[in-house]
């Protein structure tokens, strides 16, 4: 339930345990890769440490409460 997760943590922030900045690209003028969403964490890489000459763009929640979510998920279809 991807965009359910991505609805509830705006929602509710609180249910986000983890997340990370990171450098987000869509592709969106080569052929073979056109529409694929590339990730940079900052992390080292075969090509080079940190963002390079891109700042972060974009919070990546890596983990949530998931019990706290399904409860609130579930009271907004009960209501």
């Amino acid at each position: 339930m991807p965009d359910a997760v991505a609805m509830g943590v705006v929602l509710w922030d609180d249910i986000v345990l983890e997340d990370k900045l990171c450098y987000c690209y869509v592709c969106t003028t080569e052929e073979a890769t056109y529409g694929q969403v590339i990730l940079n964490d900052g992390s080292k890489s075969a090509i080079s440490d940190g963002f390079g000459s891109n700042p972060p763009n974009a919070t990546v929640c890596k983990t949530i409460d998931n019990q706290l979510f399904k409860k609130r998920l579930l009271e907004l279809l009960v209501s």
